[in-house]
């Protein structure tokens, strides 16, 4: 199988000497197209920083991160921003919507900063509102809308412009229980649908289920990986 994502002994350090900080040891992981895969893990155990590793808005201090056979850790800064908008999409713990715009502008957004006409940002955009059960609240802004619904809008601008990677950080922690699994359900079933390879930041044990694999760091190491039943095969290491 093809693989969506390397990490090849990638780490991260803040800052120099005697103040350094390792925010991720060396770290090797592979997550093949399509897995829908669960990093977990106590706060402060490296699972943001790795995810911002894979997601290129961090850079390695040493080691390597390949996206789809391309090494993006080596790739110029001024190309970084090009690459996140071709390759990845975005859910974050806020939603980051824009206030002044309405829920199909915001998921329009990303098309139009790579050109695409607006009438045809607008469709689509609106084809994925609909998807996310969000079809008469095109017109809407953020703030007459309830969390999980800003979190479905965010989730359809992460998809709109069909990156095959998609990167969830805590996306449920602003929810309540079944806001918050209804969000992941979403993603879990748009990623299959749009053949999306979903990487999802969580400590929320609720949704493990829907994982068809869960890797679990602390101290800025990888300290399990595993298969769940969600996989459709043996329950046990990954590795």
């Amino acid at each position: 199988m093809a693989n969506a994502v390397q990490a090849i002994g990638a780490s991260k350090t803040y800052g120099e000497g005697r103040i350094a900080v390792q925010a991720l040891k060396p770290t090797d992981l592979t997550i093949p197209l399509g897995q829908i895969c669960f990093l977990v893990g106590p706060s402060g155990s490296g699972k943001t920083t790795l995810l911002s590793l894979i997601g290129c808005v961090l850079r390695p201090t040493a080691g390597r991160v390949v996206l789809f056979g391309d090494a993006v850790s080596e790739r110029r800064e001024r190309d970084l921003p090009d690459l996140r908008l071709a390759l990845v999409g975005f859910v974050f713990q806020g939603h980051n919507l824009i206030a002044s715009l309405s829920a199909l502008d915001n998921v329009a957004l990303p098309l139009r900063l790579t050109g695409t006409p607006s009438l045809e940002a607008r469709q689509r955009a609106a084809h994925l509102l609909d998807a996310v059960g969000l079809g008469k609240e095109l017109a809407r802004k953020p703030a007459a809308l309830s969390g999980g619904q800003k979190q479905r809008v965010a989730i359809a601008r992460a998809l709109v412009g069909t990156p095959p990677l998609l990167l969830a950080d805590e996306p449920t922690a602003s929810l309540d229980a079944a806001a918050g699994r209804h969000v992941v359900e979403l993603m879990v079933e748009l990623s299959r649908k749009m053949r999306v390879t979903p990487i999802i930041v969580t400590h929320d044990n609720r949704i493990f289920d829907l994982a068809e694999r869960i890797v679990q760091l602390e101290d800025g190491r990888i300290v399990a990986d595993s298969l769940t039943a969600a996989a459709g095969g043996a329950v046990g290491s990954a590795t």
